[in-house]
């Protein structure tokens, strides 16, 4: 390691959520070249497919290494620390990615235009559990994938849909 440079076995770039969830954007196994992830306090996490516009990963334990992406020039394609890694399979691109925009608490809320409608969706952690909340802004409810291997409770209102996500 050079003079000044960050030693990579101090353990130091390890991203913990604590009080608010944290935001890293990341060439990202399994999400692509335009990951964004978002890491909760609680030790649930999630990868967002930025490019596809669409969840990719949830994963407990564990949140991210920082070093490879913040020091490493040809930084590589990471994975999740955690064990417990679920799929969401995968739905085709969107239309168009829109971005993401953060609450008060810091809990994103991804951005996409589909069939000329604009769709909010929205991830918070709340008892355990990852709770995601999308919103429409007319016609029938958009189809929605859930990650493999979790259980799914699912409250419909109008124009929005709650999916609550658990491990046994």
């Amino acid at each position: 390691v050079p003079e000044g440079f960050p030693d990579r076995s101090s353990g130091q770039f390890e991203l913990i959520p604590q009080d608010r969830p944290i935001i890293q954007r990341t060439f990202f196994e399994g999400a692509g070249m335009k990951a964004i992830l978002v890491g909760f306090p609680g030790g649930i996490s999630l990868a967002y497919d930025g490019n596809e516009g669409r969840p990719a990963l949830v994963w407990t334990g564990p949140f991210f290494d920082a070093y490879n992406t913040w020091f490493t020039r040809a930084a590589p394609v990471e994975k999740p620390l955690g064990d417990e890694i679920y799929p969401f399979p995968d739905s085709g691109p969107s239309e168009s990615f829109r971005g993401y925009r953060l609450d008060s608490e810091g809990n994103p809320t991804f951005l996409v235009q589909e069939s000329g409608r604009e769709l909010g969706d929205h991830f918070e952690v709340s008892d355990g559990q990852l709770v995601r909340t999308i919103t429409w802004s007319s016609g029938e409810a958009p189809s929605v994938a859930h990650p493999e291997g979790v259980e799914v409770a699912i409250e419909s209102g109008e124009g929005s849909l709650t999916c609550r996500y658990s491990w046994k």
